[in-house]
């Protein structure tokens, strides 16, 4: 035998040997781990960070979404501690269970009001740095970080409430769905400021009959609790239910009895990493037309038509653009929003002809540009954060002329910015769209 065929065949006999010895040197088998749907993130005390792990139990997860139905009736778990960093607190639970913490299933972080105002890019980076958190997860400002111990109806598990009513909120025109992936670009990126969705806890007008097969006692629960508050300490008494504090141990995820809590999402506003207020309602609405950013909503707007006192209007397709105007040093901003919208609700048999259809599209052009001024002004007065992107659009326009402008750009030029918002509105066809018979 040839040397040359002799040392391929030496090759051939090595490789095969690697191959019969590889394995999972990290694995970990699922009984050995505790899954962490959701994690909270509060300001602690003295300048520690208090973490709250929703852990979630293996069967609830195994009947995938809605109603579960376990032995024990416990669907999640909620760990909590505090640490000068988050892994550290995260290492602090795990010494007070008998498994290690698994996060590459989180879906939403809450950070509370607290730590948000106090700026949370330091906070950000143990998600962006460890690669078993996702990138696509799902950021969120609570009143606090308990938040994702929040309870509505139709789901039991937490995490998954959180994360699918920051996707259905979005077709009320209510709130936006922020990833941890865009929120550091937008930080990175001139002359625009992030945002991220907005829960807060309240008391729930709904009422759920049965649980588990049970009966449920409807009580009237006390669901707040004021701030600051250590991992250690115990709620007493009745609290007020219109606190703006959640109460991180009333909502256990026992699933043994329902307590009242609801959701009314928003819009948390930063200024770079700091939070620096809220937009709820028609504010957000105001914020999503400019941004282009709605998915869908009903407008209840003033009837331009007599004897009808309101018209419902569906929003099914939103665009808008940012055009900045430099002559010399003044600076002029055109919003432009085109909508596209689709009656909903008028009063049975009323007939319209093509000339009704235009004055109910002027009623909505007028009806948008006063949401999108109303919340523009606030947050140009109040909050001097460019969240629109007014900034983003001048440096592409004028690269040089933003250098000079961006360190002043949001204290004092941009909440004196002249806007200029037109709105074209189009009603499509539908079934109420008929012939003047006349």
């Amino acid at each position: 035998m040839s040397p040359i065929r002799w040392r391929v065949i030496r090759w051939i006999f090595l490789v095969a040997g690697l191959l019969s010895l590889t394995g999972c040197w990290d694995r970990r088998e699922t009984p050995e781990l505790a899954i962490v749907g959701s994690i909270g993130l509060d300001a602690g005390d003295e300048g520690r960070v208090l973490v709250s792990l929703e852990v979630i139990h293996a069967d609830a997860l195994a009947r995938g979404p809605g109603p579960v139905s376990v032995p024990s009736k416990v669907v999640a778990w909620v760990f909590r501690e505090e640490g000068r960093t988050v892994l550290n607190a995260i290492r602090n639970v795990e010494t007070r269970t008998s498994r290690r913490m698994f996060v590459g299933q989180v879906n939403t972080v809450i950070f509370g009001q607290n730590l948000a105002r106090q700026g949370i890019r330091r906070y950000l980076d143990v998600f962006e740095r460890q690669s078993q958190f996702r990138r696509s997860l799902i950021l969120n400002v609570c009143d606090t970080g308990a938040g994702l111990l929040q309870r509505p109806l139709i789901e039991d598990i937490p995490s998954r409430t959180l994360s699918g009513q920051a996707n259905t909120a979005l077709y009320a025109g209510k709130t936006v769905v922020v990833t941890l992936n865009e929120f550091l670009r937008t930080l990175a990126e001139p002359g625009i400021e992030p945002v991220t969705s907005h829960t807060a806890g309240r008391q729930t007008r709904d009422a759920m009959v049965k649980r588990l097969g049970e009966s449920v006692r409807q009580k009237n629960p006390s669901v707040m609790r004021p701030q600051p508050f250590t991992a250690d300490e115990m709620p007493e008494g009745e609290l007020p239910p219109d606190s703006p504090v959640l109460d991180p141990l009333r909502e256990a995820g026992t699933g043994e009895e329902m307590e009242g809590i609801t959701v009314v999402p928003g819009i948390a506003v930063f200024r770079g990493d700091r939070l620096v207020g809220f937009l709820d309602g028609a504010e957000a609405r105001g914020y999503l037309w400019a941004a282009g950013r709605i998915r869908g909503a009903i407008l209840e707007i003033p009837s331009p038509l007599p004897g009808i006192e309101v018209l419902a209007l569906e929003v099914i397709r939103v665009q808008s653009s940012i055009e900045p105007q430099i002559s010399g040093q003044k600076i002029r901003i055109k919003v432009t929003i085109g909508a596209l919208l689709e009656i909903s609700e008028v009063p049975v048999g009323f007939v319209m002809s093509q000339d009704t259809v235009g004055r109910i599209e002027e009623a909505a052009n007028e009806f948008i540009r006063r949401e999108v001024y109303r919340t523009l002004r606030r947050v140009q007065r109040e909050y001097k954060s460019d969240i629109y992107g007014f900034g983003q659009a001048v440096y592409r326009k004028d690269p040089r002329l933003w250098r000079r402008l961006e360190d002043d750009w949001n204290r004092h030029i941009f909440p004196h910015l002249e806007v200029q918002v037109q709105v074209r509105s189009n009603i499509r066809s539908s079934a109420l769209l008929l012939r003047d018979p006349r």
